[in-house]
């Protein structure tokens, strides 16, 4: 049931949501359309981000709101991001902004075994698979949040610019 597509966000999350039947409760406006726990997660982010908020603000609102282990990662419609981010530390990742290749999972080891594979290592030669540790949420400068990547020892999210993923959301969702 991964990739899940929810009003203009596409998300894969490893983990559980133990409380989405009470997000849909005190949420009326949000519409459930499925029994799986991610639909919940992307149905708060997605209003935020409609909402105006930054990926960094709405992140900041799914941990407030979410009891449960979230390792996820999401690219927007309406947005040319992607955010990876967990509160559990389940995310690693490796990146080649040479090629523009992207890759994360749950697993280190899972990572290093395709990164060593023949058709994969030409791809990823050279670049090391790092470790996403945990987000805690803070009241902090939220604006900073959204700005920032790996660098960061306090900010835990990655964004960047995605247009070959905007264009495949749009397509698959009919969003123009």
């Amino acid at each position: 049931n991964q990739p899940y597509v929810k009003d203009g966000v596409v998300g894969i999350h490893n983990g559980i949501i133990v409380n989405d039947d009470e997000i849909w409760k005190n949420n009326p406006d949000l519409k459930r359309t499925s029994e799986v726990d991610t639909e919940s997660m992307l149905a708060l982010m997605a209003r935020s981000v409609a909402q105006g908020m930054t990926p960094a603000q709405g992140l900041k609102n799914v941990f407030e709101t979410v009891y449960g282990t979230i390792s996820t990662g999401q690219f927007f419609a309406m947005l040319p991001a992607f955010l990876l981010s967990t509160n559990n530390g389940s995310i690693y990742f490796v990146n080649n902004p040479q090629l523009g290749i992207f890759m994360f999972g749950s697993e280190g080891y899972i990572i290093d075994t395709l990164k060593e594979k023949t058709q994969f290592k030409h791809l990823f030669d050279g670049c090391t698979t790092r470790h996403l540790k945990p987000l805690v949420p803070s009241a902090g400068d939220h604006h900073g949040l959204y700005t920032r990547c790996f660098g960061s020892r306090v900010i835990r999210l990655v964004l960047f610019h995605a247009h070959r993923l905007k264009q495949s959301v749009r397509s698959s969702t009919g969003i123009a």
